[in-house]
């Protein structure tokens, strides 16, 4: 196959990205949480169901549970856990070591669902459009699908690929890299692969990422990003700005942009090849792993430094509340949650109308995960159902409900 360097038209939001070298910011948007134990080995960073970053450890056996405000606890899970998907309201993580995938519960539940054969080294794992667990059998040489219940159906792939990182692409697909066979290759949901062998020989691609209606991923020895289309053609190979860049971390933004790791920081690039201002990251060596938060912010890890990080590229979340059924003693004053929501990290002011045709004023607090919540304190003078409204500043109206008992 050809590599060709056509560039795409890009969106118009991705023309305010200030392009320039590989010149580096001074870092005041990073944030950096230590993990305060030895002999950790940090493999992945991804967001959980529960608003919470996940980071599997296959040092210690452990999953590391990190909230947006920086607060981490472990999960002992056993083994040496690789990747981690949401799926389901649950997180669902390969062990490369037991050969098996064990659901966590948010409730503290875990439940181990062994794979059909031994020494695959499962790593990278996905959720698929088909509401199935789509992983990748790093020795196995194979692609493997789990449904809910533990059921496995595994699909060959070309044999030592090394294939060990996944993304779901815009064709429904679940893409791979082949990093030993210098190949890229898709499953569909029905278990049809595909391979696309790459042009530069050794080129060894690594972290991918879905945006624009194409395959972006990284080739760590030839120090470029490319494009492809869903048919395999590369429709652009973009040089990495920072020499021997090491690229072990790609992801699209909701900022539009996709952003990759290139040794000890962080770059943008527009979906056309554009690289914009670099983040560097104080006192690393390598970040190695990329991910795009719930609160809008960049997740990295930097493994040999047992280090998870924040990286704030000035994108606002949108508002998503819900309502809070409550009950309250009608004749009382007394103080409840009328209302969870999930957003950016800036103060929120709230106005809650009670359904008694009396409105005062919420306080909004956030919680031990980094989402929010709307209290306020009220008295009913009589017994009933009451419909709430509250409204969080301008961007968002959820309806609750207050049962007044005597």
């Amino acid at each position: 196959m050809q590599l060709t360097t056509l560039k795409t038209a890009v969106a118009a939001v991705l023309t305010l990205l200030t392009v320039s070298t590989a010149q580096a910011v001074a870092s005041p948007r990073v944030t950096q949480f230590p993990i305060r134990a030895d002999f950790t080995s940090l493999t992945d960073i991804v967001p959980g169901p529960d608003g919470a970053l996940y980071v599997p450890d296959r040092g210690l056996g452990r999953v590391w549970r990190v909230t947006t405000a920086g607060k981490i606890r472990p999960i002992e899970v056993g083994g040496q856990p690789a990747g981690a998907a949401s799926l389901g309201g649950a997180l669902w993580v390969t062990d490369a070591e037991g050969d098996r995938i064990v659901r966590l519960g948010m409730d503290g539940s875990q439940k181990a669902f062994p794979l059909p054969r031994a020494n695959v080294r499962a790593a990278g794992i996905v959720a698929g459009p088909d509401g199935a667990l789509w992983f990748a059998e790093v020795t196995g040489d194979a692609i493997g699908r789990m449904t809910a219940d533990g059921q496995v159906t595994e699909y060959p792939i070309t044999p030592g690929a090394f294939a060990a990182q996944l993304t779901v692409g815009p064709d429904g697909a679940v893409w791979f890299s082949e990093q030993s066979a210098n190949k890229v290759g898709k499953v569909t949901m029905a278990g049809e692969v595909t391979e696309y062998e790459l042009a530069t020989p050794d080129s060894l691609p690594g972290p991918l990422a879905s945006a624009d209606g194409a395959i972006y991923f990284a080739t760590r020895n030839a120090n470029t990003i490319v494009r492809m289309t869903t048919a395999g053609v590369v429709t652009g190979t973009y040089a990495i700005p920072t020499e021997n860049a090491n690229t072990l971390g790609l992801v699209a933004a909701p900022d539009g942009a996709l952003y990759l790791t290139e040794a000890d920081g962080v770059r943008p690039m527009t979906l056309d090849g554009q690289f914009g201002r670099r983040y560097r990251v104080p006192g690393a060596y390598l970040v190695d792993s990329l991910a795009a938060g719930p609160d809008g912010a960049l997740w990295f890890l930097r493994s040999s430094d047992a280090i998870v990080g924040r990286i704030d590229i000035g994108y606002e979340p949108p508002v998503v509340a819900t309502g809070v059924t409550f009950t309250m003693r009608a004749g009382r004053d007394a103080e409840g949650t009328v209302a969870t929501f999930t957003g950016g990290a800036r103060n929120y002011e709230a106005t809650i109308k009670w359904g008694d045709r009396t409105t005062s004023a919420g306080w909004v607090r956030r919680t031990a995960d980094g989402s929010f919540e709307v209290r306020g304190e009220h008295r009913y003078a009589k017994p009933g159902t009451y419909d709430v409204t509250v409204k969080i500043a301008d961007d968002a109206k959820v309806t609750s409900q207050a049962v007044v008992t005597r």
